[in-house]
This record gives C-alpha cells, structure tokens and sequence, in this order.
C-alpha cells in the first residue's frame, strides 16, 4: 500500500470537467512557464519554486483568465493528496484576473525538489492564514462545474 501511494503521488492528474485532461509528471512540470514564491513559515522564510495553479489548469483547457464568465464562475477545484486529504478552491480564487495572490503548484523548495513528506508536488497558497490548504503529495487537481 505504501509503495502503491508512493507511485501514485509521482504524477498529478488534472481533470473533472476539463476538454483536456491532463497527467503531468516532474518532467512536464519543469516543461510549464515557471513561477516562484517567497513565503515566511514560522520563523523562517523559504522559496517554492514550481507552476502557478491558473497556468496548469489553463493547459487543461479550464476556464481561466477572461473565459471565466457566466457558469464558469460557478466552477470549483478539489485537489487530492496522496494520503487522501483533500481542499476545494473556487475557479475565482485562482483566476488571476480577480486575485493578486496566485496559487503556487511547487516541485521545488530552496533550490532543491521537495522533500517525501512534502513533495514530490505541493499547492502553496500564500493568502492563507494558516496552511490547511497547502496540499503536500499532491496528486490530483478536479475541476467540477456546478451548473451546466
């Protein structure tokens, strides 16, 4: 069961209603236009490196940037770790035509991939207070319209 979770978490599958579904892997991830984010957890201020969320979900075919109007904004994100922990995000909260604090999809922390307990893929989300949505194993992105 370990090693089953352990090779689930290596890709990040994006779907639900999305025209294009997506599985990206470390490789296809360093392939994206790149982002970084510096953020301060407890005492200490660290780096992520990795994809903002609204570019992968753009590649997915989701309605990001000006094609989120109508139904679209009634659109919801539910990500999943690889231990089964899951968050939701309103389309809204990612579209950075409406937010100045974009969500990061890290591979990277202080130059270095993430670690196990982290990695290998990690939502940063720095406008939260607290970081309960800050998914570490990452491994899968769903998009889900609420009306049709």
């Amino acid at each position: 069961m370990v090693i089953a979770l352990l090779l689930l978490a290596q890709s990040i599958s994006v779907g639900g209603d999305v025209p294009n579904p997506l599985k990206l892997d470390a490789a296809a991830l360093q392939a994206m236009p790149r982002a970084s984010l510096a953020v301060k957890e407890g005492e200490r201020e660290r780096k992520y490196e990795g994809v903002w969320l609204h570019e992968v979900l753009r590649a997915a075919g989701a309605p990001v940037g000006e094609g989120a109007r109508g139904t679209a904004m009634a659109a919801y994100i539910r990500t999943e770790a690889s231990d089964g922990y899951q968050a939701v995000f309103s389309m809204a909260e990612v579209n950075p035509l409406l937010q100045d604090s974009p969500i990061l999809l890290a591979d990277r922390v202080d130059g270095a991939p993430l670690d196990a307990k982290h990695g290998p893929f990690r939502l940063v989300v720095p406008r939260d207070k607290r970081p309960a949505r800050w998914i570490r194993m990452l491994q899968k992105i769903e998009v889900h319209q609420v009306w049709k």
